[in-house]
């Protein structure tokens, strides 16, 4: 299972839609750097590695808000 979700991890991403390939994006720049514990490929790693193991594997998006 680690061995598959490393490599899957390490492939590159693609984001387009019907009429072009995006360099840059939001949602890129969110991939790159998913939250301050992980990077893209430990965010994929484990993903894909609950995927493997479970069936299931979601990814939830939560804006935090910064106390002042």
């Amino acid at each position: 299972v680690k061995l598959i979700a490393e490599a899957a991890a390490a492939l590159p991403l693609v984001l387009q839609d019907a009429e072009r390939r995006y360099d840059a994006h939001p949602v890129l720049t969110l991939i790159r750097r998913p939250n301050m514990a992980q990077g893209r490929a430990e965010l994929f790693e484990a993903l894909f590695g609950q995927l493997l193991l479970s069936g299931n594997a979601f990814v939830e998006a939560v804006r935090a808000e910064l106390s002042r």
